[in-house]
């Protein structure tokens, strides 16, 4: 492939083996740098495409940079490990989702679902709920998974009336989840 870089994009392309920070003002040709860089290391036989993780503030900037890769290196690109955060997660969760237990079409909550479940679950355990809220139940999930802990695990139902329940209730957050998914 041919590249028209400046001598300080051509630099960070050229650039060996090892980490590269690239700090550049909008406009300034991040993309194209980044998209030549990968074909040269594609191009070159250094890396396999599948072995490239790119990852992008949002989902149009990896489709540009896959787009681009393309151009450069054809069908090999499509196989770039490219996308935001949040992306790749969901497609390395999907790949490996018999592991969890799941299906690899399993369905991600955002916020507005998660409380809407933990509202549903509250209602259905008929609780008071100006005592247990939607709020409090996410906030003892999210520390008991922060924690690496499940419903089942020893210690999650020891302590306060309120952390018992909430104990209880993740069980019942998870198995819906489960059913949901």
């Amino acid at each position: 492939f041919r590249m028209t870089l400046n001598p300080r994009q051509r630099e960070a392309v050229e650039h060996g083996s090892g980490p590269l920070l690239i700090l550049a003002a909008a406009g300034s040709g991040k993309t194209r740098v980044l998209a030549h860089r990968i074909a040269r290391l594609v191009a070159s036989g250094e890396v396999r495409p599948e072995e490239i993780l790119a990852v992008t503030f949002t989902n149009k900037a990896a489709r540009e940079l896959v787009s681009r890769c393309e151009s450069l290196v054809g069908n090999a690109a499509r196989s770039l490990w490219a996308g935001t955060f949040h992306g790749i997660g969901a497609r390395l969760l999907r790949r490996h989702a018999d592991v969890l237990g799941y299906d690899s079409d399993f369905t991600i909550f955002d916020a507005d679902d998660q409380k809407r479940l933990l509202k549903d679950i509250l209602e259905e355990a008929d609780l008071d709920t100006t005592l247990f809220t939607p709020e409090g139940l996410r906030s003892f999930i999210e520390s008991a998974k922060n924690e690496g802990k499940r419903p089942g695990d020893p210690g999650i139902r020891s302590g306060d009336p309120f952390s018992r329940k909430y104990a209880e209730l993740f069980a019942v957050y998870q198995a819906r989840l489960a059913r949901l998914s």
